[in-house]
């Protein structure tokens, strides 16, 4: 990622991410002074390499330390060293590459260091040698400071995988209400162009085997479709009658049909819906009925064929991951425990930003909805409660036709690498599928933002047999006449 990437982040980055790096701060500190004979840092001369928008930097501060702040990104080291005057402390800072660090810099340096800066450096082991460089005994400095780094991670993670250079999966998608002109026309938009799809349509009908078994077929290796759940249970007056759980144990078994390129599920309920202890119960029963439903007919089942493709085979372990979506503020009430029972199950709450009361879409179509909506923050009460994240991006209007800004869509990508970062696997879907094409362009234009931030190129999304999103529903040929 370039340091003007950086520099146009610079804001976002210390919102956005910096509340999770400024964790690894005083443990990294700490480290560092026991591993120097319990030195304290008072009066002593600090130099934080790639400080970005100074989480270290000022730890060391108000350990009462003299620090010097390098970064590529001047506007980076802008916000730092304003932060640090807002605390009362001054910040001394200077434009310099974390590889390439001038010698003039040592000045009798304590401590050469660095949080979250170094898993941005093409060669981690040169850096970290070339930041001991600038202090004394360089050979200990250099051990010294990897050292510290990976005693902070494991101090704040428990001893459990420790990502240092590489960002967690990210799967940045679509999900259309329908199939609108704009898929099929002029526009060009082509599946090809995401890998990942958020499948509406199946709220508001079970799709036949054939169908389903024609995704499959189509779905490019590592292309991955995520099932919204179905309104007959989700909305249903009662969804613990039993109809509407038989409508959605009816979907979890025909979801699991789908096999490897089935992604995460989603349960969206309507602001209608109170924070039930009891559905949830009956949801997870359901849930585990159908993971041993289908555990026990694969079991069953003659051994696949050495050709069978993953892309075009069930899943040879079937497993649920859910994705919960709530509209009505009982559910985020401490006291209803939600995010406690999610993470026991490893389930994930919905991030929607401005979902809080929003009408459905159903709610729309009787005339609920509402046209505008306060704006509320993604990394703000949704807490995270499983190894993936999923996210709905539905803008401040109900006709579809929010178009983000780039500004909005880069605070939005820090967040989402702030999660990569933690090793959270991210599934976001733009949602505002209007005729001018918004929700494309806002897609794409995340994912690329998201990956910029993480200093990696845009992958390419999986090849898929079908050209366009529309052939990609189209059932196969011998299915056009079964109800979808």
């Amino acid at each position: 990622m370039s340091n003007h990437a950086w520099d146009s982040v610079a804001e976002a980055y210390a919102e956005r991410v910096e509340p999770f790096t400024s964790q690894f701060a005083a443990p990294l500190l700490d480290a560092a002074c026991e591993a120097l004979g319990g030195v304290a840092l008072t009066g002593a001369h600090v130099l934080d390499v790639a400080a970005g928008s100074g989480a270290v930097a000022l730890e060391a501060l108000r350990r009462g330390a003299k620090v010097t702040a390098t970064d590529g990104s001047g506007e980076m080291l802008r916000v730092a060293s304003e932060r640090a005057s807002a605390a009362g402390h001054e910040l001394a800072t200077r434009v310099a590459e974390g590889t390439a660090l001038p010698l003039d810099l040592a000045g009798g340096s304590l401590l050469a260091t660095s949080g979250f800066g170094v898993i941005f450096f093409p060669d981690v082991a040169a850096g970290l040698a070339d930041c001991a460089a600038v202090a004394p005994d360089r050979d200990e400095r250099a051990a010294l400071l990897r050292s510290a780094v990976l005693s902070a991670l494991d101090q704040r993670f428990g001893g459990g995988e420790v990502r240092l250079e590489a960002s967690a999966y990210l799967a940045v998608g679509v999900a259309p209400r329908a199939l609108p002109p704009l898929f099929v026309g002029p526009a060009g938009f082509a599946a090809e162009r995401f890998c990942a799809v958020e499948i509406n349509s199946t709220a508001y009908a079970l799709p036949s085997p054939a169908t389903v078994a024609a995704w499959r077929a189509r779905s490019g290796r590592g292309f991955r479709c995520c099932l919204k759940a179905p309104a007959a249970f989700t909305h249903a007056a009662n969804p613990r009658d039993p109809s509407a759980l038989g409508a959605l144990t009816a979907f979890l078994a025909r979801a699991l049909s789908l096999g490897a390129p089935l992604g995460p599920l989603l349960l969206q309920f309507p602001r209608s819906v109170v924070a039930d202890a009891a559905l949830l119960e009956d949801i997870a029963a359901a849930v585990e009925e159908a993971e041993q439903g289908a555990a026990s007919a694969l079991a069953a089942a003659p051994a696949a064929a050495p050709a069978a493709s993953p892309a075009t085979s069930p899943a040879a372990s079937p497993a649920l991951r859910v994705a919960l979506e709530v509209r009505h503020a009982s559910w985020l009430d401490p006291q209803r425990g939600l995010a406690d029972w999610l993470r026991r199950r490893g389930w994930a709450l919905v991030a929607h930003p401005d979902s809080m009361g929003r009408a459905t879409v159903e709610q729309g179509a009787r005339g609920e909805a509402r046209s505008e909506y306060p704006p509320s923050d993604l990394d703000r009460h949704w807490p995270q409660t499983a190894p993936f994240a999923y996210v709905r991006l539905h803008g401040g209007c109900d006709d579809h036709a929010y178009d983000y800004g780039e500004d909005e869509l880069r605070r939005l990508a820090a967040v989402v690498h702030g999660w990569r970062m933690r090793g959270i696997e991210v599934w976001a879907f733009v949602l505002n599928d209007s005729e001018q094409a918004a929700m494309p362009r806002n897609a794409e234009a995340l994912k690329r933002l998201a990956h910029e931030i993480a200093g990696e190129p845009v992958p390419r999304p999986p090849k898929a047999a079908a050209a366009t999103l529309a052939g990609f529903f189209r059932a196969s040929p011998s299915s056009k006449r079964q109800k979808s």
